[in-house]
């Protein structure tokens, strides 16, 4: 099992994510469908 951190930015019209082990980052609408 391999340990990873991923940190989550929220605000009131979205959400970043970024997880460390690779750098990959996403952002996602902050809203039911999102």
């Amino acid at each position: 099992m391999t340990n990873d951190t991923i940190g989550v930015d929220i605000s009131k019209d979205h959400l970043d994510a970024h997880r460390m082990s690779d750098g990959k980052s996403q952002r996602f609408d902050n809203d039911k469908a999102g």
